[in-house]
């Protein structure tokens, strides 16, 4: 079988920077065939779509198609599922990470991907698209309870009571919490706290804004500028490292689901 691969960038602070990371994944990718985008309902993003779509093709990507929650005849998961069915990459954009839980994060969908994982399909995401891809997803803040979407997620929530909310990602990193603009919004204390209370994460990775890894089986190559923190709960605690760009670790087996 195909090996896939996960490509997780920390942030988008600049856009340069977030670009030439995608380029540098594109030039070794092994298919440049077809492109799905998932991203986020904020306003601006519909207007993104175009000057975004011709960037993909500019490197090489033969079709891309993106996918925006309000446009309606697109919203049903099931429908979603077949256009990600249909994909060689998809790539998840940033956002507000509650909205991706709320519109990704289905049985439907969840599965697709998973599914686009097992054929040996790549997946990139970028800040909130990064943190999906984890079995447990970090939600924004104390404040979270007020937001008006809070309710549609309350049941799925786990860690009001220690500051560090989380629900159910993705799952293709089943065992891994991953947390995005890591110095730059000073989440180091949030991801450590979330490793030393959650029942099912055992792998925290910190990405930097311009910082990516590239994830194939449990072999992780870090590319970019800034750091990425790796944080992994034993027996004897939560031991942490950081890595540079070109350097390369390794996951525990099991932090993967089909790579």
């Amino acid at each position: 079988m195909t090996e896939a691969s996960l490509f997780l960038i920390g942030g988008d602070d600049d856009s340069d920077a977030l670009w030439a990371l995608v380029a540098r994944w594109a030039a070794q990718a092994r298919s440049l065939q077809s492109l799905l985008v998932l991203m986020d309902e904020f306003p601006d993003h519909a207007t993104w779509v175009p000057g975004f779509e011709a960037r993909f093709r500019d490197l090489g990507f033969a079709s891309v198609r993106s996918h925006l929650p309000e446009v309606r005849d697109q919203e049903t998961p099931a429908a979603l599922a077949d256009m990600i069915r249909d994909a060689d990459t998809v790539y998840v954009f940033g956002g507000c990470i509650e909205r991706y839980c709320l519109h990704y994060v289905n049985a439907p969908v969840t599965a697709a991907l998973c599914e686009h994982i097992a054929r040996g399909r790549d997946y990139l995401g970028m800040s909130s698209g990064a943190m999906i891809a984890g079995g447990r997803v970090l939600l924004s803040n104390e404040e979270l309870p007020f937001y008006p979407w809070f309710e549609d997620l309350r049941s799925h929530v786990t860690g009001l009571g220690d500051a560090t909310i989380r629900t159910a990602g993705l799952g293709l990193l089943p065992r891994a919490i991953i947390d995005s603009h890591f110095n730059e919004r000073r989440r180091q204390p949030r991801l450590f706290n979330a490793l030393e209370h959650d029942l099912v994460a055992t792998v925290g990775i910190g990405l930097d804004s311009a910082m990516a890894v590239h994830i194939r089986g449990t072999a992780v190559t870090c590319h970019g500028r800034g750091q990425a923190y790796v944080y992994i709960r034993g027996e004897a605690g939560i031991e942490g490292k950081f890595f540079r760009d070109g350097e390369r670790f390794c996951l525990p087996e099991g932090a993967l689901r089909h790579l």
